[in-house]
């Protein structure tokens, strides 16, 4: 995950920029007329948001723009706002948002380069064009996060987040889209994680650091059972596949080389998901596994039986 404030960008020589991704497809550079409405919310949201936010933090917010203007590489808008004034938070979340936009909308045509290293949930958490996706399922969570990661809240999103009351907002918001209540909530659960990940970029998905946070536990059905702590399953591959969603961003920006950042990033992925198995779902052998240690160690030490292949 990236640990500044804006998505990064991989610059190549011109004459080597030549997208993997198939089309059709969004293409870099270029935003979509029918897109306006959307950003035009989302600006209005922010500009409600620096009304209620306390003056300390709106301060902190306009240095952040001002960093982030200062140094964001060439954005893939063309628009008249492409050149936000420094220091002023909302013409830089427009920028940053008409960008995340763009790449979110390059994850189906990104989905199509996944290989089979993937668990089953990434189907039905990600964007997709695949027959019997769920657009209305997949697509609000991850517009909800351009939203809210868009806003230049360096080291204070999940105090906005806190501030504002935006885990209930959006629970709400998406059972008003028909979700049922839990998986409404989850949601919102999902998107506080990649703030805090984007504040915090420590927390991976191998340390305590990140399994100690309540959300985390929750999303990943983690229960104590005789002084252990075991997680479930299919909650942890979809949380895992949900956390994957920066890093498929920054590769929806890409110019070149998609595919080699895909199978990198699925190589993570298969790492993980075999120490899962490894460890029997137990967490404190999943994480000795993870940190190197050797695999009759870990589960001699988790008090969990060796798997048999």
């Amino acid at each position: 995950m990236a640990t500044s404030d804006r998505p990064p960008r991989t610059t190549v020589p011109v004459e080597k920029q030549t997208s993997e991704i198939a089309d059709p497809c969004v293409h870099l550079g270029k935003l979509d007329l029918r897109l306006r409405p959307f950003i035009e919310n989302c600006q209005r949201f922010c500009e409600r948001t620096l009304e209620m936010l306390p003056d300390e933090d709106k301060e902190l917010m306009r240095r952040a723009a001002a960093s982030r203007n200062g140094s964001r590489a060439d954005s893939a808008s063309g628009s008249a706002s492409a050149h936000p004034t420094p220091g002023d938070p909302a013409a830089a979340y427009w920028k940053a948002c008409e960008t995340l936009t763009v790449a979110a909308l390059r994850l189906p045509c990104l989905e199509r380069m996944f290989s089979t290293a993937w668990p089953h949930s990434v189907r039905y958490i990600l964007p997709s064009d695949e027959p019997g996706s769920h657009l209305e399922h997949t697509w609000p969570p991850v517009l909800a996060w351009v939203a809210l990661r868009a806003l230049p809240a360096v080291g204070i999103r999940i105090p906005v987040f806190d501030k504002l009351h935006l885990r209930a907002a959006l629970g709400d918001i998406f059972s008003s889209m028909g979700m049922e209540d839990e998986q409404a909530w989850r949601m919102a659960a999902r998107i506080r994680i990649l703030l805090w990940q984007a504040d915090t970029p420590s927390a991976t998905i191998e340390t305590k650091e990140f399994w100690s946070d309540g959300d985390v536990r929750w999303l990943a059905g983690v229960n104590e059972s005789k002084g252990k702590a075991w997680f479930n399953k299919e909650l942890f591959e979809e949380m895992l596949t949900w956390i994957q969603l920066p890093a498929l961003m920054e590769i929806a920006l890409q110019n070149a080389g998609e595919s080699k950042a895909i199978a990198d990033l699925e190589k993570a992925i298969s790492l993980v998901c075999h120490a899962a198995t490894e460890a029997g779902y137990n967490l404190d052998a999943y994480l000795k596994l993870l940190s190197g240690e050797s695999e009759e160690e870990a589960l001699s030490d988790a008090g969990t039986q060796i798997v048999k292949k």
